[in-house]
This record gives C-alpha cells, structure tokens and sequence, in this order.
C-alpha cells in the first residue's frame, strides 16, 4: 500500500537550503537513497517551519531509505539544529 510521509523540520527555509548546500556529500547520500525508494517529493514552507512530502509505494521501501540514508538524515538535523520529525501516512481510494 502506498504511504505519504509528511517529514516536519522547526527551522527556517533559508537554514535548511544552506545546510543542504553546504553538505553536499551528506545530500547524495540522501539523495541517492530517494531516488532509489521514493516515489515522489514536494517541499512546503511557512514561517519557521519546512514541510517535506514524500511518497513511497509501500512502508517496506520507507523502512528501506531509512536504513540506507539514516544516518545521514541525523546527521542533516544535527546541522539544522533539530530533528526532523516522520509521520508515515496510508494512502486510500477516494470514495
């Protein structure tokens, strides 16, 4: 079943591009993990706060990234200065 994971990061837009830029070896990593397991990936923004998008077509290929870029995911947060924060969702029909 497909699940959309909405990944939560308390911190500016502009702190989270710089340290994206910034570490571009930690970035492939990641990078090359999504690209591997991700279905697709939005990014939304407010004041304060990014919201990243990510769908997988089933939890088994989430579970899979994480065990793949989970370190670098750390390691990206503690250069942000937070964690971000996964809440995996499943996907339905629409009625």
């Amino acid at each position: 079943m497909p699940i959309v994971v909405t990944v939560n990061i308390d911190s500016d837009v502009a702190e989270v591009e710089r340290v994206e830029r910034d570490n571009p070896e930690l970035m492939a990593v990641i990078g090359g993990a999504a690209r591997k397991y991700m279905v697709a990936h939005r990014r939304t923004v407010r004041a304060g706060q990014v919201m990243d998008l990510d769908e997988f077509a089933s939890e088994a290929d989430y579970h899979s990234f994480i065990a793949e870029a989970g370190e670098a995911i750390k390691r990206y947060g503690e250069l942000i200065g937070v964690a971000p924060r996964d809440t995996l969702w499943s996907l339905q029909a629409a009625p």
